[in-house]
């Protein structure tokens, strides 16, 4: 306890940067917004805090911290609330004209251009409002033709009304923007699209949305964690390019990081080694095929692949120690630490301003100013600090899986390093180096592993022997990988750089998928809640502590927790063997219904037409790992039946449930059921008599529609020909039903018709 006192006061930014997320995480938990009343709690606690300033002696401070505590609990609060109020996007109208900005370059994809853009100005009702919102779109793929002239019917204003707006002006302009008939009558295609591009279309903004399945990774939440809430798809006639670009520090870097990519493809890497080089040295993984993306991940090496805090060491080192002449005098300290600052933050710039490369680069900074003050540099105040500043700049950074997994990666380092290093003293270079970095892996490992449980439900099991190759090949080809475009000047060396560098990019990736395929490479099926995370961080301190001090008290600590964490995992197990679900699945390609009971699970594809598996694996194993089944049994539309199942063309019923699918109208008539039916499924179009029928014949049945087109005709008909209710799988989410809550007892009539079913 005293240690933990001393070190608390010698990390200020620690006691500031503690209740100051809690606030925010808190706020983002409750989604309360305390608006004008946050305000003034903090000004009335931040008049308390003053006040029990000229009162506070060592003896009694207690008020005084308690205050602060409070203070910025309630100031995290505010600001995470007021933070999303800032950023939440305007709703505009369908004939609303949107100028933006291309982000970057256009990346291909199968049949789209993808690209993230602001949005300048929003033209209105005759008005022009201006924006900063960030966006994605996507280009079909087509040639630009004439008929974008027709998109935009506007009158013309004079061309310096244009320049003003684009030179930087962010204030509304008069009246609407001309658009020049040269550029409409050459056509357009993607390939002229760059970052810079100043495009112009109508409102096609629509709100980015998961599909709502189970567990299944949530794309929105993601990107609104980045403030992106909107996207567009866009058909080649319905976008104008303008002739103007913009230019900005952000642009440059991002035509800077494409013309680094181009020297490499110059240097005549292409395919997997060129993806794989791109990502490793600038973060660049739009061309990196999923699977070597699961290969990295397998092998525990994909924060090699995520720019993160050692790649900006990488270029702290190479330009300390090459600008070593600078260190004699604090005159050519201020210079060498400020052309290291310069480097830094390009390289951040160039990377993308990731947080993991963000956390390194303040973090390398407060260290540069160190230096140049002749201080010394407490690292987890450092730490704190850093952390501090980005939260405050943007609180979405707190729940950043990188900025997380940075973060307590160097906080294991830091602290568990020195004692694991310690545990041995190897004499020999090779194997004093070997142990450094199996050392150092460890560390990482103990201060990242709670979360990759929690985030990724998987653990790579050859991690250390992963890393102990691949981390020297990346520093390795992050060093070719400069000097790359500089032999580009010079064809034999460029040839024998580009050489080598395929070599060690071969071995990389071949090693990389070895490992992948090693068996027992991963252990999956976490899924730890977050006081079971709380726990896991908690064991290996205690141990560590228990360690160092021999203390009865740590021992009995490790004891009770492994106790209650066993506890949890048994009463998931047991939940596990008692479950009956069932589980409709927001599936656009076929109707897939999931039924599980115990720890086994069937699926099935209720589609008499398409056969499509591509996409079940990436539905069913969230729910497989989450609820503890075994693997999944797949069975298409037809007979099947087996113990509390029974599956034809048009029925399905399972654990006391009857569901029901009129494929084509003739089926219905013939194949009506003379029982109660729980659920009725909608899935092709029916007309005013039909719907009327259906309502009649199931008063008590819930309407289910899984195919978007037939949701998109409901929503336009349903209130016109009939007042009826019903669930819209593809806009509502997947539906999970779960039977052990309030099921009913088991209804003869369905008993005999599972009987008759089975007969059938």
């Amino acid at each position: 306890m005293e240690s933990f006192r001393t070190f608390v006061q010698k990390t200020p930014f620690f006691r500031i940067f503690v209740p100051f997320a809690i606030g925010i995480a808190t706020q983002d938990y409750l989604q309360y917004d305390l608006s004008t009343i946050g305000l003034w709690i903090c000004l009335f606690l931040l008049v308390v805090l003053i006040l029990s300033s000229f009162h506070q002696t060592p003896v009694n401070n207690t008020p005084f911290g308690v205050c602060s505590l409070l203070f910025l609990f309630i100031v995290g609060f505010w600001w995470g609330a007021e933070y999303h109020r800032i950023h939440r996007p305007a709703s505009y109208n369908s004939n609303a004209i949107i100028c933006c900005r291309l982000d970057e370059t256009p990346q291909e994809r199968a049949k789209t251009y993808r690209a993230q853009a602001t949005l300048k100005w929003v033209q209105e009702t005759g008005k022009n409002i201006s924006s900063d919102e960030t966006v994605i779109l996507y280009f079909k793929k087509g040639n630009h033709q004439d008929t974008a002239a027709d998109s935009f019917q506007q009158p013309a204003t004079p061309d310096r009304t244009i320049q003003k707006h684009r030179a930087g002006n962010r204030q509304s302009v008069p009246g609407p923007i001309m658009m020049s008939d040269k550029t409409n009558k050459e056509g357009q295609t993607t390939d002229s699209l760059q970052a810079g591009s100043i495009l112009l279309f109508k409102n096609k903004l629509e709100e980015i949305r998961d599909h709502g399945n189970p567990f299944e990774f949530s794309y929105q939440n993601y990107m609104n964690r980045q403030n992106i809430y909107r996207q567009a798809f866009l058909n080649p006639e319905e976008w104008k390019l303008l002739p103007e670009k913009e230019r900005s520090l952000l642009i440059a870097t991002e035509r800077l990081r494409q013309q680094l990519i181009e020297s490499f493809k110059r240097s005549g890497l292409e395919g997997r080694n060129l993806a794989v080089l791109s990502a490793l040295t600038i973060g660049y993984k739009q061309d990196l095929d999923s699977e070597m993306k699961k290969a990295f991940i397998s092998a525990g090496t994909m924060h090699l692949l995520a720019v993160s805090g050692m790649h900006v060491v990488a270029i702290y080192g190479f330009f300390k120690y090459l600008l070593f002449f600078l260190n004699k005098n604090r005159k050519t300290l201020l210079i060498r630490n400020s052309i290291v600052f310069i480097a830094v933050w390009l390289f951040a710039l160039l990377a993308g301003m990731a947080p993991s490369i963000l956390r390194a680069a303040v973090m390398i900074t407060f260290l540069l100013i160190a230096e140049i003050a002749n201080r010394n540099c407490n690292i987890y105040n450092s730490l704190a600090a850093s952390a501090f500043l980005l939260i405050a700049y943007n609180p979405n950074n707190l729940f950043d899986a990188s900025f997380q997994l940075s973060y307590m990666a160097v906080i294991g380092i830091v602290y568990y390093h020195p004692q694991i290093n310690n545990w041995l003293s190897p004499k020999n270079g090779v194997l004093k180096w070997l142990w450094a970095t199996i050392s150092i892996s460890l560390a990482a490992q103990l201060g990242t592993f709670p979360i990759i449980l929690k985030d990724f439900n998987q653990f790579p099991n050859y991690f250390l022997l992963s890393n102990i190759l691949s981390i020297p090949l990346s520093f390795i080809l992050m060093g070719l990988s400069l000097l790359l475009p500089l032999s580009l000047l010079w064809s034999s060396l460029n040839h024998l750089t580009s050489q080598t560098t395929a070599f060690f990019l071969d071995i990389f990736n071949r090693s990389t998928i070895w490992f992948e395929h090693l068996p027992g490479a991963v252990t999956q099926g976490f899924h730890p809640s977050s006081i079971s995370v709380a726990i896991l961080y908690a064991l290996p301190l205690l141990f560590f502590l228990w360690l160092k001090e021999k203390k009865a008290g740590f021992l009995l600590g490790i004891i009770s927790l492994s106790i209650i964490l066993s506890s949890f995992s048994l009463y998931d197990l047991i939940q596990a063997e008692q479950q009956n679900r069932i589980i409709i699945y927001n599936n656009p390609d076929q109707l897939t219904i999931h039924l599980i009971h115990g720890r086994q699970s069937d699926l099935i594809i209720w589609d008499s037409s398409v056969k499509k598996t591509s996409n079940i694996n990436y539905l069913t194993q969230p729910v497989e790992n989450k609820y503890n089944l075994h693997k999944t049994q797949l069975h298409w539309v037809g007979q099947y039946t087996s113990s509390g199942i029974a599956f034809s063309k048009n029925f399905l019923y399972f654990n006391g449930k009857i569901l029901y699918n009129p494929y084509k109208q003739s089926d219905e008539v013939r194949k009506r059921p003379r029982c109660n039916v729980d659920y009725v499924f909608l899935n092709r179009i029916f007309n005013k008599k039909e719907l009327e029928d259906l309502k009649q014949t199931f008063p008590e049945s819930e309407f289910l529609v899984t195919d978007r087109s037939v949701s998109k005709y409901m929503k336009k008909k349903t209130l016109i020909l009939l007042d009826l209710n019903y669930i819209s799988i593809p806009d509502s989410g997947a539906l999970e039903i779960d039977l052990n809550r309030g099921i009913e007892k088991h209804d003869l009539q369905k008993e005999r018709y599972v009987s008759f079913l089975a007969k059938k």
